[in-house]
C-alpha cells in the first residue's frame, strides 16, 4: 500500500479502498494494518500535516462492523438522512 501511495503521489488527495469478502477472512485486520501503516507513513513523510489529528474516515454499512473498526456507518459519516416511508 505504501509503495502504491509513493508511486501515485497522493499527497493530500483522499485514498478510497473497498474491502469485500466473506466472514472471517481478515477484512478488519487488513483494514487496521492499512490505516496504521498509512498514518505512520504520513507522520514521517508529509509536511504541514497536523499529526495529532489524523484524517482517516472508516465507513461501513453495518453498525456492528463500524464498532469493530473504530469507524461509523456510511449514513452517519456522510450525514445522509434516512427517510421513513409510511405503508398505506
Amino acid at each position: 500500500m505504501i509503495l502504491y501511495i509513493k508511486k501515485h503521489n497522493f499527497g493530500s488527495k483522499p485514498l478510497h479502498i473497498f474491502l469485500k469478502g466473506g466472514v472471517g477472512i481478515g477484512k478488519t485486520i487488513t483494514l487496521m494494518c492499512i490505516i496504521q501503516n498509512m498514518l505512520r507513513y504520513y507522520r514521517k513523510n508529509v509536511p504541514n500535516v497536523d499529526h495529532l489529528k489524523p484524517k482517516v474516515m472508516t465507513l461501513t454499512y453495518i453498525g456492528e462492523v463500524a464498532f469493530n473498526i473504530n469507524g461509523m456507518t456510511i449514513h452517519l459519516g456522510l450525514v445522509i438522512a434516512l427517510e421513513k416511508k409510511s405503508i398505506n
